[in-house]
């Protein structure tokens, strides 16, 4: 679809893209297109894109149940803003926190991720 102009940034009834749905419904390959560097088309997501509840896709990622470490590592990859809040001023380390991932909050510790970072 995205070959023949599919505006994949254009928010659905939801007002979510395409890119959060992949991100939370672990749609890789849907994923790896998106956010392919070679396409260059306009149209297609940015890894730090947000959705209607100022969630950026890594932290859509991380709402999954359970939590798809292969899609959060590929997120991790595209070298996301790791200091987004959404509109609760929740960062991704804090909600992987909440979320009791370890496994997350260490990728993101081994990032550099700063813990000092205020929710707040």
């Amino acid at each position: 679809m995205i070959e023949y102009g599919a505006n994949c940034r254009y928010p659905g009834n939801g007002r979510d893209c395409a890119i959060h749905f992949a991100a939370e419904y672990g749609l890789m390959d849907t994923m790896k297109e998106l956010l392919n560097p070679k396409r260059e088309h306009p149209n297609c997501g940015h890894v730090d894109q947000l959705d209607a509840n100022v969630n950026c896709v890594l932290a859509r990622a991380m709402m999954a149940e359970p939590n798809n470490t292969e899609m959060i590592k590929f997120i991790l990859e595209q070298k996301p803003d790791l200091v987004t809040k959404n509109r609760y001023w929740v960062t991704p380390i804090t909600q992987a926190a909440i979320s009791a991932e370890p496994e997350v909050v260490k990728m993101l510790l081994d990032l550099g991720q700063d813990l000092k970072t205020s929710d707040w």
